[in-house]
């Protein structure tokens, strides 16, 4: 376990300090939103701060070993959070990129883990139902409280709020499917995009999804 101070150089020349830190096999990063510049004697006063800071921290994660979360990661933006978590998954995933747009809208891009409560959770599971259907509503907010199962896995909250509210109830749904007739004047019909409707096709008879289809190579 460390916590290191770093520099990050800027393009007008100051240095943007941040704390890399490495616990249990996981980095993480926390900016600290102060600079050095070309003032030597402020510069002086912002690094002095900068080390107080970094020592802060190091007590605070070595309190959490013994069950106590640090209260830098308490304030810690679930938004942010929950986006790398977005990052770490396919391009074309976008129930998980849908998630995170109703997340910013819905908390002006930021609430801190120690503000998302079950109640919390229970005026977002409303307002995502006002928002789209009961499935896919039900499909955002299981990406939700997926996110808080992991921050419990990385030590980031000690228990995930989302264990005491119920899941949105899905409604079944009548599906429709092509006709072969219809799939033959699909084939027929001239499209100005060859490859798009060929891929169509391919679904149709192979049943393949549409990030399965995205993922084909020729070979």
């Amino acid at each position: 376990m460390t916590v290191k101070l770093r520099k990050r150089k800027l393009a007008n020349g100051n240095e943007s300090l941040y704390l890399d830190i490495y616990q249990s096999g996981k980095r993480a990063y926390e900016f600290l939103g102060l600079y050095l510049t070309k003032d030597k004697t402020a510069s002086k006063g912002t690094l002095e701060l900068a080390k107080a800071i970094q020592a802060k921290r190091l007590v605070e994660i070595q309190n959490s070993e013994y069950g106590f979360v640090p209260h830098f990661k308490k304030k810690a933006n679930f938004v942010d959070y929950f986006e790398r978590l977005v990052q770490g998954k396919p391009k074309d995933e976008s129930p998980w990129n849908s998630t995170l747009k109703h997340l910013q809208d819905f908390t002006s891009a930021r609430i801190q883990f120690s503000a998302v409560t079950d109640d919390w959770l229970e005026t977002f599971k409303t307002y995502l139902v006002t928002k789209v259907s009961q499935n896919t509503a039900h499909s955002y907010f299981s990406k939700i409280k997926g996110a808080l199962r992991q921050a419990v896995k990385e030590k980031i909250i000690l228990s995930n709020p989302g264990d005491l509210v119920s899941h949105i109830k899905t409604q079944d749904t009548e599906r429709t499917f092509l006709k072969l007739a219809e799939i033959e004047r699909l084939a027929q019909t001239p499209c100005r995009n060859h490859e798009v409707k060929r891929a169509f096709l391919l679904s149709c008879f192979t049943g393949l999804r549409l990030a399965d289809i995205r993922a084909l190579q020729w070979q």
